[in-house]
């Protein structure tokens, strides 16, 4: 990306065991990507599920260290669930954005939310929006659920609404004025197009839309593959 990087935001993230190890991790995506500086340094979500606040508070340390080196200009966290443990992140006023999931579906990467999870989550978009923090959805489709699957996830499913899904799950998440931008995962070229289609054309949410979404929701979450995902 190094002949047009001046066109783009590059972001990276640091996913390490040890606070020792993220200098190396930073160097290793300027390495990789060919650039003497990047956009904005994540700390990825595993690192704060496994370390939690306290356990994190030397990485930020670190990463304040190298961004103050001019190796980039923000620094952000990920996460898709341990929501608790992220809201002392932002609170701490150590970050400059958000990449976080939220999505209709109560489903982080291979785990369901509990209502606690949820309230932790609302506390965490709250809190950096309070913040003014940028703030970017992932999981836009469930983690799948909403997108090309749907039809084999819930049999049956008419397929001309099933195809109306993906718009559906982008617009609900636009319907939140807190949200800036949406990381959207692309299962074949045509994705694009039809998502540029989407956020081009009206994105209010429709009554059609809430229905699609909680129909196919409901039925969703009484698949197997669902139901056996753990609770936290």
């Amino acid at each position: 990306l190094h002949d047009v990087k001046d066109k783009i935001f590059l972001a990276s993230k640091v996913l390490v065991g040890k606070a020792e190890d993220v200098r190396k991790s930073v160097e290793t995506s300027l390495e990789t990507l060919k650039s003497d500086k990047i956009d904005s340094m994540q700390l990825h979500g595993p690192v704060i599920e496994r370390q939690g606040y306290d356990g994190c508070m030397p990485f930020v340390e670190e990463l304040v260290k190298m961004r103050d080196e001019g190796l980039y200009t923000h620094i952000g966290l990920t996460g898709h669930s341990r929501f608790e443990e992220m809201y002392k992140l932002i609170d701490s006023d150590a970050f400059d954005t958000l990449l976080i999931e939220f999505g209709y579906f109560h489903k982080g990467y291979n785990t369901r939310h509990s209502n606690r999870s949820l309230a932790n989550r609302e506390r965490c978009v709250a809190r950096a929006s309070e913040l003014d923090m940028g703030i970017l959805a992932m999981k836009v489709m469930g983690a799948s659920i909403f997108g090309h699957n749907a039809g084999k996830l819930v049999k049956g499913y008419d397929g001309t609404a099933v195809k109306k899904l993906p718009a559906s799950a982008i617009r609900w998440v636009l319907n939140d004025s807190r949200i800036q931008l949406l990381n959207i995962g692309i299962s074949v070229p045509e994705d694009l197009d039809a998502n540029i289609r989407t956020v081009s054309a009206d994105t209010s949410l429709s009554n059609e839309d809430r229905l699609l979404l909680a129909s196919v929701a409901e039925q969703a979450y009484q698949q197997e593959g669902v139901t056996k995902l753990p609770v936290v």
